[in-house]
């Protein structure tokens, strides 16, 4: 978990600054985040008709902002959580109504407030989301501190 939260925390890094120049990312998925010596980048590519990663004012093409990016990195969070994708379907009709209609499956092999935080980011209406990136770095942040064991020495020295 500790893992998937470092990982989450380095792209919401990159995704704050693009949003602190006015704009959002829009194709955010995992073909799209790179690791770099310098931290996370991202990348553009080629958008799809509809992907798995896309918030539900995506699917219905109507204007997104940073809170449709909130939505697929809860849904990228999801994934490296669970092993699976939080909307997943065999035709691209389906796959537009798990976004819009269904909940994913609860993660029930994780901590409840960070299953809750997922759940929080994969809200189908925007103004239910976290509203803003720095809001979600810092209960990210808050979590990979609290799910990192302290070690002996530290503990000790403390």
């Amino acid at each position: 978990m500790t893992e998937a939260l470092r990982h989450t925390i380095g792209t919401a890094e990159a995704l704050r600054a693009l949003h602190s120049r006015g704009r959002a990312c829009g194709i955010l998925q995992p073909s799209n985040v790179i690791l770099r010596d310098s931290g996370y980048q991202l990348v553009s590519g080629a958008p799809v008709a509809i992907a798995p990663y896309y918030s539900p004012e995506q699917v219905l093409g109507r204007e997104i902002d940073a809170r449709s990016d909130i939505f697929s990195l809860g849904a990228l969070l999801y994934e490296m959580l669970s092993g699976r994708k939080a909307f997943a379907a065999e035709t691209k009709a389906a796959l537009r109504f798990d976004i819009l209609d269904r909940e994913p499956a609860p993660l029930d092999h994780i901590p409840p407030i960070v299953s809750q935080l997922v759940m929080r980011c994969l809200e189908k209406k925007p103004e239910r989301r976290v509203q803003r990136m720095e809001i979600l770095l810092a209960m990210l942040k808050l979590q990979e501190i609290m799910a990192t064991p302290i070690s002996r020495s530290a503990a000790r020295k403390g």
